[in-house]
């Protein structure tokens, strides 16, 4: 079976110029389709970790942590995982109890 640029090459021999340039216009359609299918996949195998890691989140005021058997992890900033679903550890020994490095929260 030939391949799509051998067909291509193949159509270019005897194609008039509106006819070629058809041609790449699909052909750049095409590529376009491929682009946009990597990117929905990679979303949708984000938003699989994100559904997963879901059920094992723990909100415990003022934090999210995260249950992995008997340990727990964390904690984890309550801003960027309430607007954007991201777990982002915050870290200590700053004037705050936690501060995110992320969204600059700090918590007391």
């Amino acid at each position: 079976m030939a391949s799509f640029r051998e067909l291509i090459e193949l159509a270019k021999k005897s194609m008039t110029i509106e006819a070629q340039q058809q041609l790449v216009e699909l052909q750049e359609a095409h590529l376009a389709t491929r682009e946009e299918n990597v990117r929905l996949r990679e979303e949708i195998a984000a938003l699989r970790v994100f559904l997963a890691d879901k059920g094992k989140i723990d909100w415990e005021p003022p934090f999210y942590f995260k249950r992995d058997g008997d340990t727990k992890q964390g904690p984890y900033c309550q801003k960027c995982y309430d607007a954007d679903g991201k777990l982002v550890r915050l870290q200590t020994g700053y004037a705050y109890s936690g501060y995110c490095l992320v969204c600059k929260l700090g918590y007391d």
